[in-house]
């Protein structure tokens, strides 16, 4: 039972998303589908109704014909439906309409409508002039009233005619004393009562004194309109949603991919955006730093059986997150007490150097080319003892060696190693040997090495550098790619040989409840430390 409650609130929740997603589709579908269904049927021709009722008199029928106790005269629902046919023939509507001097109108305005627990007739007649159709609805049921007079007293007013005769014919032959005589006059008698209970068979009722607008009715059709284009809308985003193959759940990325989720990401502020600043490095203590502090407390509790020394940030397409990911990971390592060293291997679009302050460093390409050392590309940032929000410092590796003592007294530190030139063939520099040995001239230097490296669907660098890293983080947008891209990271990842730490999910908004334990206010620094924040921002 509970399961079944569960399944039911998880498609419930499915489904809002998919509205909430597809709202921009659903909504001009919501206004739009009213307002033309308004105003179409406000520019409508304006048709007015008049009714007028016609009662049905059983009782003068029963006289009439001396049964009382005839069934079919008390049996409303067979007299109320003949009556209703014998009323929309057309010679009556014709007749009424001759008699309301209407000669030009059709009978097509015209029907009738009777009630099965009363011996009443409506007669009801449309028309875009009200007088007219007020007119025309009595000359209806007059015209209906006049043709059952003359149809129910035919028979007996023929009859009266030949007794007339026959008793002229008596009075002539001086038989006015007979026995046949007397009769006749009897039969006479009750031919006229029966005719005149006849005439009263019908009567008009109530007669239509005006005429109220029954067409358009814009708010009625308002109402349909909204719910034609509700359900339109809903419609087109449902069909929008199955057909859109984009990967727009967390759980489902993990599920495809078989990752276990190591953190979910907020996206970036405009300001970080814009300023191509890591929360970490320069605004520590605020909600934005808070979710990489949890991704280094997830990564290190997945590194610990495993005892990766060196990971790569990766991506499976561009402009999903991986730099700064790197960059924020690296800076809550260092800031965690340990060495660091975070490299940009990324040579096709390197990114890193938007982040620090490389100054005219060589980079990668330009230590694999013999052209200089690591010591002569590393850019290292230094971070006090007194807390993990401690300040920086941006030091050249020459200038760090003279400070031992004030790195010794140093949390953590972090050495970045940009780029560098970019070659005509990356895939090359990733596949040299020399670059196995910087890697391990790297990792004897640091307690982490971290590279941010390329996309892994867009070219092979990926894979190759892959095999010379111990462990990989994938970092995955939400909403950046569709289910076949992440069958094409499967199979990637099913081909690398090195540890799959696990997922990070950037552009997830759900975490953005951080800022409630930041509501404090923010420690002022200090001059040195505004000073080493700049030189450390690009």
């Amino acid at each position: 039972m509970q399961s079944d409650t569960a399944s039911s609130a998880g498609e419930l929740r499915t489904y809002l998303a998919v509205i909430g997603r597809r709202k921009w589709i659903i909504l001009p579908l919501l206004v739009l589908t009213p307002l033309v269904a308004y105003y179409i049927s406000n520019s409508g021709t304006k048709k007015y109704s008049a009714s007028a009722q016609v009662l049905l008199n059983r009782q003068s029928q029963g006289l009439a014909s001396n049964n009382l106790n005839d069934p079919t005269l008390y049996d409303p629902q067979r007299l109320v439906s003949t009556q209703q046919i014998v009323a929309s023939s057309p010679a009556i509507v014709q007749q009424a309409v001759v008699n309301a001097g209407a000669t030009s109108r059709g009978g097509g305005g015209f029907s009738v409508s009777g009630d099965q627990n009363s011996d009443v007739l409506t007669f009801h007649v449309r028309d875009t002039d009200p007088a007219l159709a007020a007119k025309l609805a009595n000359a209806y049921a007059e015209s209906y009233i006049a043709y059952r007079r003359t149809h129910d007293t035919a028979t007996l007013s023929k009859a009266s005619a030949e007794i007339q005769r026959q008793l002229s014919q008596l009075r002539h032959a001086g038989q006015t004393g007979s026995q046949a005589y007397g009769n006749l006059i009897t039969q006479f008698e009750q031919l006229r009562t029966a005719l005149t209970l006849t005439q009263s068979n019908t009567q008009l009722l109530g007669a239509a004194k005006g005429a109220g607008q029954v067409e358009p009715r814009p708010k009625r059709f308002a109402l349909i309109g909204l719910a034609i284009g509700l359900v339109l809308g809903l419609g087109a985003a449902f069909l929008v949603e199955a057909l859109d193959t984009r990967v727009r759940s967390t759980d489902e990325i993990a599920e495809s991919t078989g990752l276990p989720l190591l953190g979910r990401l907020p996206p970036p502020s405009a300001s970080f955006r814009r300023k191509h600043t890591l929360a970490m490095l320069d605004h520590p203590v605020s909600p934005e730093a808070e979710p990489f502090r949890i991704l280094r407390a997830n990564i290190q509790f997945a590194n610990l059986e495993r005892n990766c020394r060196s990971i790569m940030i990766t991506s499976a397409l561009h402009s999903e997150g991986k730099s700064t990911t790197a960059g924020n990971l690296a800076v809550a390592l260092a800031r965690a007490g340990l060495r660091v060293m975070l490299v940009d291997l990324d040579l096709r679009r390197p990114s890193l150097h938007r982040f620090f302050d490389l100054g005219h460093h060589p980079g990668m390409t330009e230590v694999l080319l013999g052209h200089a050392t690591i010591d002569d590309a590393v850019t290292q940032l230094t971070f006090s003892s007194s807390s993990e929000n401690g300040a920086v410092s941006t030091l050249p590796q020459s200038r760090a060696k003279a400070l031992g003592a004030r790195r010794a007294a140093a949390v953590g530190t972090l050495e970045v190693i940009g780029a560098g030139s970019i070659p005509p063939n990356p895939g090359e520099f990733i596949a040299t040997a020399g670059l196995d040995e910087a890697l391990e001239q790297m990792m004897a230097r640091a307690d982490m090495l971290l590279v941010d490296g390329p996309p892994m669907l867009l070219a092979g660098d990926a894979l190759t550098l892959s095999a010379k890293i111990d462990g990989l983080i994938i970092v995955a947008r939400l909403n950046a790619f569709d289910r076949d891209a992440i069958d094409e990271l499967s199979r990637f990842l099913a081909a690398s040989p090195s540890e799959k730490l696990g997922l990070v999910v950037t552009d997830d908004g759900w975490n953005r409840g951080y800022g409630y334990y930041y509501s404090q206010p923010k420690p002022k620094s200090t001059k040195q430390e505004r000073r080493a924040s700049s030189r450390s921002r690009r």
